[in-house]
């Protein structure tokens, strides 16, 4: 059967193994949980949570009290967790807690040497103002419209037949062409004026007709030639160009600060405070 309180002390286990990890850089500490010890009486005692280390040749020993009440821890209970902790001489004593600490509770821990501690869901009054009392932001809205660009269909080029007629062209090229436009060149020989295809399909992609839908343009010229890729050059009347435009796509995007927060940690000693992130970080708000 699952013990009660279990869920809790899982997350108060989380927050000391990555407090540990990244505050300290003490990564060899395990914190365990449900953690069964021999006290000096003989008599075998388990503790919610637990951890050691060695340093300078001494074992360090931490345990945590949880309790996942929705009252204020007792005087009663400190006193049962002091009794705990007699049977084991220089082990640290933390309690912590969701909601706080009867009156005279704390003072009581603190004159036996124990720390005391709230673990608790984030509060959008207290856990969202800075030092000040001004409130933080807490959700910020993103309205995404993205613009797709013109989709061309058709290009059509219309030669001048009197031109290929004059000069017995028989090898015509296809009038329809999309592939490789950059390649393909239109000169003006009265202005002098040379574009590639790709340029005059870039003008039409980047200055579109404001309405969505299918649309056809024509772009007539006079003394103009185009050259394809193989060097055939031809005189040329017209261009059909043909395109779909799409109505942009709207989306919205909410961040909700208070969901980034799993758990708001207090240290009622000194006053600090932080929150455990749902991606597995600690973040001081003091």
């Amino acid at each position: 059967m699952t013990k009660l309180g279990t869920s809790y002390e899982k997350l108060v286990q989380d927050i000391f193994q990555t407090i540990l990890n990244t505050e300290y850089g003490q990564r060899n500490i395990k914190v365990q949980r449900n953690v069964k010890l021999i006290g000096k009486s003989g008599i075998e005692r388990e503790f919610d949570i637990y951890w050691e280390y060695e340093q300078a040749g001494f074992i360090h020993k931490t345990v945590i009290e949880c309790k996942d009440y929705s009252n204020p821890i007792s005087i009663d209970r400190i006193d049962a967790f002091i009794g705990k902790l007699q049977d084991f001489p220089n082990m640290f004593g933390v309690f912590a807690t969701k909601v706080g600490y009867q009156s005279g509770a704390m003072a009581y821990a603190e004159n036996n040497n124990i720390d005391t501690i709230i673990i608790r869901e984030p509060d959008i009054t207290k856990d969202f103002t800075d030092k000040s009392g001004i409130p933080l932001i807490k959700i910020i809205q993103l309205n995404i419209e993205m613009h797709l660009p013109p989709i061309i269909t058709k290009v059509n080029a219309v030669l001048d037949k009197e031109y290929i007629k004059e000069n017995s062209i028989t090898n015509i090229p296809p009038n329809e062409y999309v592939s490789f436009p950059d390649k393909i060149w239109i000169e003006n020989t009265e202005t002098g004026t040379k574009n590639t295809l790709y340029d005059i399909i870039h003008d039409i992609e980047t200055n579109p007709e404001p309405t969505y839908g299918h649309h056809e343009k024509q772009i007539r010229f006079s003394n103009t030639f185009i050259t394809y890729e193989n060097g055939t050059r031809f005189k040329i009347k017209q261009l059909d160009i043909a395109y779909e435009t799409h109505a942009p796509t709207v989306s919205t995007i909410n961040i909700d600060a208070q969901n980034i927060f799993t758990a708001i940690i207090e240290y009622l000693s000194n006053g600090n405070k932080k929150a455990f992130l749902y991606n597995g970080t600690i973040k001081n708000l003091t």
